[in-house]
């Protein structure tokens, strides 16, 4: 079950063939409204622009209303228009009686103008229950019933809050928001497990001109001990979130798992704000949650307060997000920053924000980004990376700030980044098939690149080399146990897959022709049996050496017990 804000309707009009000239009964006082007045029956208060647009919806209501066909249209009745001040007041007026359609202007919610009024039409069959919005019951009597019509009204915070309690204590599963907009001077909460409230069009807006958090969903409003599951916001169109200078959060997200969100964000200190407050074990911001935020100035003109984050995350998990994220940042806050975050999934763009595009912080792993669009991201930069084993996919960065690995085993594979910069403490990075442009900084050791461009030239593959210990034979021990300055005997295997033995060795006892000096672990032996020669550095006197498929390293000369033997073969092919 669903409950809308408005009942749909009628959408078969009689198209343009009848004209209504409506008489409208005010107060006693019988006037024929041929255009719009901008006052009320005494000329004084002006009625809002909507309040006209409710007055057209009344000439077309009596229409709405009758029997007759596009064919055959009967005679248009007069229509009835009263006035009061409140819902309440109109729960007040009692049954109606008069035969013709009669409509109620109400000038607010609670009092004239507070933004919760509208249009209704009465129903004098209709016996459905009171919910506050759409249909308000009549007082001593059964039946007869007010119905909203149209998009008559701003909803102001209480009158949204009432829907959604409606919702919550009748058991209905979704909300729809109609399009408009919806005034909010405080926070609105909407996490509730198995409940959506979404958008019916696309142009459905929440502003919020409190201070503050705009909307929350706050899991642990919910259930204190795991949050909220399988909630939607949004729908399948976005619901717009608009704020001020002083709305600290456009939308705050706390525990809310399994879920589905489609905002478009705007004005406010930060756009998407997740956290996790109960912090136990079992517990996080989100879980397997599906994001698509904007958070940019677009086609709806330029922000009046700036988020200094469009997407703030703090420990969300296996989450699809599909952001767009521009025009924010500032005091070196990122447009997308994720803290205590893994096994995420990233599409979309982080671009025009001041002070950077994307930072993925230390604690944040196993995280990817498919097809990331990043460009001028002022002077920070457009992906900064300090966890480990996140991955950037066809990912795109041409921001002159550049970008930054400093976590271990960050993996990138196609797509151009510019001016990218590898520090001393990035483990393993791999980068394959890139196209880099700008200047390109290497500072660790163990960074592969393969198949990659830099400024449309092609580059020299490159990669650290795998090593291994050797295996030691009897009477033979690492000449570098004795001196740490001697490279202790080990292997090598490089990128292209050749290997090589190296290293210095000491006899503890005689060695004779034959004798295995030492086992090539497995990965790093030759294909076929190899010759290569060593130096007796204790006698200054050349060694024959050979190496064999089965790893065995075995002397074709006598070794005396104390002497030193150094070795580096050439390299080999790997079998």
């Amino acid at each position: 079950m669903l409950l809308q804000f408005r009942p749909s309707i009628v959408r078969d009009l009689v198209r343009g063939r009848v004209q209504l000239p409506i008489l409208i009964h005010w107060r006693k006082q019988r006037k024929r409204v041929t255009q719009p007045r901008g006052a009320d029956y005494r000329g004084e208060m002006p009625h809002s622009r909507r309040s006209f647009i409710a007055l057209s919806q009344a000439a077309l209501a009596p229409m709405i209303f009758q029997n007759g066909t596009e064919s055959e249209p009967q005679i248009p009745r007069t229509a009835q228009l009263i006035t009061a001040n409140s819902i309440q007041n109109l729960r007040e007026l009692g049954e109606v009686t008069n035969d013709s359609p009669v409509l109620a202007l109400i000038l607010g919610r609670a009092e004239p103008y507070d933004g919760g009024g509208g249009l209704f039409l009465y129903d004098p069959k209709a016996t459905g229950a009171d919910d506050g919005r759409t249909f308000i019951a009549v007082a001593d009597t059964k039946k007869g019933r007010w119905r909203r019509l149209g998009d008559s009204a701003i909803i102001d915070n209480a009158g949204l809050a009432e829907a959604r309690d409606n919702c919550w204590a009748n058991g209905l599963t979704t909300l729809e928001i109609p399009d408009g907009e919806y005034i909010i001077g405080s926070k609105l909460e909407l996490a509730k497990d198995h409940w959506a409230c979404v958008a019916l069009g696309g142009s459905a807006r929440i502003k919020h001109v409190g201070a503050g958090i705009a909307v929350s969903l706050s899991g642990p409003s919910d259930n204190p001990n795991y949050g909220t599951y399988r909630g939607i916001l949004g729908g399948d169109r976005p619901l717009v979130i608009e704020g001020n200078a002083k709305s600290s959060r456009l939308l705050d997200i706390d525990n809310f798992h399994h879920g589905s969100i489609n905002v478009d964000l705007k004005n406010g200190q930060t756009g998407v704000h997740i956290a996790d407050s109960i912090q136990n074990v079992s517990s996080a911001g989100a879980v397997l949650t599906k994001f698509k935020v904007r958070v940019s100035q677009g086609n709806d003109g330029p922000f009046t307060t700036t988020p200094t984050h469009g997407f703030y995350a703090s420990r969300i998990f296996g989450c699809h997000c599909d952001l767009l994220i521009e025009h924010c940042g500032g005091k070196g806050n990122f447009g997308v920053h994720l803290e205590a975050s893994a096994a995420n999934l990233f599409y979309g763009a982080s671009e025009g924000n001041e002070s950077g595009g994307v930072f993925i912080d230390a604690d944040s792993y196993r995280n990817t980004f498919v097809g990331f669009f990043c460009e001028e991201n002022g002077a920070g930069a457009d992906f900064d990376i300090r966890g480990d084993f996140n991955r950037l996919l066809n990912c795109t960065g041409v921001s002159s700030g550049g970008s930054l690995i400093s976590g271990d085993y960050a993996v990138v594979e196609g797509g151009k980044l510019n001016n990218l910069r590898i520090g001393s403490d990035a483990h393993y990075t791999v980068l394959d098939s890139v196209d880099l442009s700008g200047v390109f900084t290497d500072n660790s050791a163990t960074t592969t690149v393969r198949n990659c461009r830099l400024n449309g030239e092609p580059m020299r593959d490159y990669a650290p080399r795998q090593k291994a210990l050797l295996t030691l034979g009897r009477w033979v021990a690492s000449y570098a146990e004795s001196d740490p300055s001697y490279q202790a005997p080990i292997c090598y295997r490089s990128i292209d897959g050749s290997c090589q033995v190296a290293g210095s060795f000491a006899m503890t006892g005689p060695i004779s022709t034959g004798d295995t000096i030492a086992v090539i672990p497995v990965g790093y032996r030759p294909a076929a049996r190899i010759m290569f020669t060593a130096v007796n550095v204790s006698t200054n006197a050349p060694i024959c050496l050979t190496a064999d498929s089965a790893g065995n390293l075995q002397t074709r000369s006598p070794i005396g017990k104390g002497n030193v033997v150094g070795l580096l073969s050439p390299p080999f092919i790997g079998g």
